[in-house]
């Protein structure tokens, strides 16, 4: 799962048996963990299937979402009637107050028991929007040897630091050989670049369906390279605009907003397919089998080293 603690995963290719996959799209982070899931997690996961959702990389914001993360795909991990699930390990930056050191999720990627679930070190980074921003700087820097310690890519979060976060990517790059995503890219075209310049994935959301957010986002997407896209949820968050009152079988949540769910991701595929490939018809209403879902599935596989 981890690969050659030598060898650098970011050039690896990976081929896909499309004929052997029904649903070929990958969440690479949906935050089933909260409890705004915890009510209809096994119809989340059936309706995600349904839809076109093969494999769900479950965040992990500290240590108790790993704990309930782990869970998840032990209750579900023999069904075949919802996605294959792997997970991150980390604590985000926004969730500094119930950070207590490294050492339980060293000892969780030390287990084989659970380790064996572990595809990405995160949700780490750094977020001037939220408190203890020192804090934010020592526990990023944590993250990135324990991903260098265990040869694992980086599932990355950036906002407002943009200058101190690419400044501490660049001191560890060399020791980063499986890489890492920048998971909800929204910036500009220059920091856009700048990941890239890294190696780095990125990763796009439902906000490149919005009309107003997602304009700037739009007219940049042709410079991320084809190899280094990765689409996602981030739900319950970000609800695609496709999803409105109509959709069926919608759950709100928070006050009184659309909670985002993994089945919604086709139309996170469906509008870059539309954006990057206008000649492509192969897309319809229900089925998934466009170039950016081909794509992006080869590209999770190849970076996670997960399987579908």
């Amino acid at each position: 799962m981890s690969g050659d603690a030598n060898g650098d995963r970011r050039n690896n290719s990976t081929d896909i048996d499309h004929d052997n996959i029904k649903y070929p799209l990958v969440d690479i982070g949906p935050n089933l963990c909260l409890d705004d899931f915890r009510d209809d997690l096994e119809q989340v996961l059936q309706s995600s299937k349904l839809a076109g959702v093969c494999h769900l990389i479950l965040t992990t914001l500290n240590e108790e979402s790993a704990k309930r993360n782990l869970e998840i795909i032990h209750t579900f991990q023999s069904r075949d009637d919802v996605p294959k699930m792997s997970m991150t390990i980390g604590c985000h930056p926004g969730h500094m107050a119930s950070f207590r050191g490294m050492e339980y999720f060293r000892q969780f990627l030390l287990d084989p028991e659970t380790r064996q679930h572990v595809v990405a070190i995160g949700e780490t980074g750094l977020d001037d929007t939220k408190s203890d921003f020192d804090m934010q700087i020592s526990v990023f820097e944590q993250h990135l040897e324990l991903a260098s310690e265990f040869n694992l890519p980086l599932f990355l979060h950036e906002r407002k630091s943009h200058v101190l976060f690419l400044d501490m990517l660049k001191m560890y790059i060399h020791k980063l050989h499986a890489g890492g995503v920048v998971h909800c890219f929204n910036g500009s075209a220059a920091t856009l670049k700048s990941y890239i310049d890294l190696g780095l994935y990125i990763g796009i959301t439902g906000v490149i369906t919005q009309s107003r957010m997602g304009k700037h986002l739009r007219e940049i997407m042709h410079k991320i390279p084809l190899d280094r896209l990765l689409i996602e949820t981030d739900c319950p968050s970000l609800a695609p605009n496709q999803v409105t009152k109509r959709t069926k079988n919608i759950v709100y949540y928070g006050q009184g907003k659309v909670r985002n769910e993994p089945r919604f991701l086709c139309h996170v595929s469906n509008a870059l397919n539309r954006l990057l490939f206008p000649d492509d018809l192969t897309e319809t209403d229900d089925a998934n089998y466009n170039q950016i879902a081909t794509i992006t599935t080869a590209n999770a596989l190849r970076l996670f080293q997960i399987k579908v």
